[in-house]
């Protein structure tokens, strides 16, 4: 049964959707610093309120525009709060400084974290969108084309894995940033070519960041990019785990930070709101939920302030 304080915040959601869009967006924005679990909750909840139609906006976060589905859970979240995991863009930042040039976004969804990556190696470094589902591709190539003058991107619409090869992928409507190799009840599905990092990102000298959020197939990433992080051609790797996904793909959890560690790369995570060595028991503490860790070379990421919230 609904508490009054859910009834209160599913108004309030409601309220935000049917005002004129930025006052929408600046209300939930104001919410963030200082109420961020009212505004997870208003965000939740506001899957009650969509029919699955695809209603498109366009909006500007940070001089970046992007047209948006808001039919779409992490769209919509974008357009309202105008932010996307806010720790993960801050090790994006960090990570692509001055001196970086390549950065490689693995699960690139509509191109959020592609668009930062593009900004802050403009003129001097390329990304490397790698994209396989064909819908939220489209997605991310209309996202770029929206921002012409960052045309240091190459989109690859292929599966990162362990071989060559195809694979099916299914994807559910509102929520294509899961798109997922596992069968999915009443999900759509489509093909994709699978193919390791060595061989697509074997022109690359450096990469400075991977980025790779793909929803349990963590395992075969890592697997399609040992020679790379053997010979150390990655800087730093930000890597979004979901425990569960991964051991109904086949994987082992447990197995994720040996990987890195074999080839001489330091472990970080998120303790409070700082990025520190990773402790392990809090680290292996549940295999619910998703989680990230961070591998690098070098201790320049160690002590990053997180920001909180979305």
């Amino acid at each position: 049964m609904s508490t009054a304080k859910d009834i209160a915040r599913s108004v309030a959601y409601g309220a935000a959707r049917l005002v004129p869009g930025p006052l929408g967006r600046a209300a939930l924005r104001g919410l963030t610093p200082h109420l961020q679990r009212i505004e997870e909750n208003l965000l939740a909840l506001g899957r009650l309120y969509d029919d699955g139609s695809p209603r498109l906006t366009r909006v500007t976060v940070d001089r970046l525009t992007l047209e948006l589905h808001l039919s779409d859970h992490i769209e919509r979240r974008i357009y309202y709060t105008g932010r996307y995991e806010r720790g993960v863009e801050a090790i994006l930042r960090a990570a692509l400084g001055p001196e970086a040039r390549c950065f490689a976004d693995v699960g690139a969804n509509c191109g959020y974290f592609t668009l930062i990556g593009a900004r802050c190696l403009l003129g001097r470094g390329r990304v490397h969108a790698i994209e396989p589902f064909p819908e939220t591709a489209r997605r991310l190539r209309r996202n770029l084309e929206l921002n012409a003058t960052l045309a240091n991107v190459t989109v690859h619409e292929l599966a990162a894995s362990d071989r060559e090869g195809t694979v099916r992928l299914f994807a559910q409507p509102g929520s294509l940033g899961e798109t997922s190799f596992l069968a999915i009840a009443g999900a759509e599905g489509a093909e994709a070519r699978t193919v390791p990092l060595d061989a697509l990102l074997a022109g690359e000298p450096f990469i400075d960041l991977a980025k790779i959020d793909v929803e349990g197939a963590d395992h075969l990433v890592l697997a399609g990019m040992d020679g790379l992080l053997a010979a150390r051609r990655v800087g730093a790797v930000l890597l979004e785990v979901h425990p569960e996904l991964m051991r109904e793909l086949g994987g082992r959890f447990e197995d994720v930070p040996e990987t890195f560690l074999r080839h001489g790369y330091r472990l970080l995570a998120e303790q409070g709101s700082v990025l520190a060595p990773m402790d392990r028991a809090a680290f292996f503490a549940t295999d619910t939920g998703h989680r990230f860790l961070v591998a690098t070379v070098d201790d320049r990421l160690a002590g990053l302030r997180l920001p909180k919230g979305f």
